[in-house]
């Protein structure tokens, strides 16, 4: 009997002693990934954050430029950055065209924009889009109006977030920036490289 229980204290022990190490292992990997994305704040990024319990991307419905239903888990696979929005917020109007360069730039790329509007109307994004040449990626629209801005704890407009194609959140950004901007594309590819090179691991 005495032996069974030191044979299965010490099996206990070893057993936590793994998953400690396994815990220490996987946040010290996390932090180096983390502290990786923040040595590209600088510039028009310069504000860039990297929250440690990011809140999980919304599952909510927005609307495309015809009314069909979108969902954030649409674009999967795909790096993406989530931009909110809104036609009466002038910092937003400012940035969304280094937006859609950025779109352009990465065309050829698995990335994708969900730009999602805060407007009363869709179609007031919609308008806004078509006025201005915003052409590599087309506006989205909270039927809720604030439902997606709530679910991201988003302070204010713009904000926008970078999610891996898992659909986990690397990155935010509060206010406006120019996202076609040397190191905001080196931000982007940053993500795109960092994403490969962990599904070619089986991550």
């Amino acid at each position: 009997m005495g032996r069974r229980l030191v044979s299965t204290a010490i099996a206990f022990f070893v057993g936590v002693g793994l998953v400690a190490a396994a815990y220490v292992l996987i946040t010290a990997l996390a932090s180096r990934e983390q502290s990786g994305l923040l040595s590209y704040a600088e510039g028009e990024i310069a504000q860039l954050q990297v929250l440690s319990e990011p809140p999980a991307q919304p599952d909510g419905v927005a609307n495309d430029a015809d009314g069909a239903d979108v969902r954030l888990s649409d674009y999967r696979g795909r790096v993406l950055l989530v931009n909110l929005w809104a036609t009466w917020c002038a910092p937003c109007l400012r940035e969304m065209p280094s937006i859609d360069r950025l779109a352009a730039a990465m065309a050829d790329e698995d990335f994708a924009v969900a730009a999602i509007s805060l407007d009363g109307r869709r179609e007031d994004a919609v308008a806004w889009f078509e006025e201005n040449g915003i052409e590599n990626f087309g506006p989205l629209h909270d039927p809720e109006v604030t439902s997606f801005a709530r679910a991201l704890g988003a302070p204010g407009l713009p904000v926008t977030i970078i999610y891996d194609p898992q659909g986990r959140e690397v990155a935010r950004l509060s206010g406006d920036a120019e996202w076609d901007s040397p190191e905001a594309v080196a931000l982007i590819e940053a993500v795109i490289a960092q994403s490969a090179t962990l599904e070619a691991d089986g991550a």
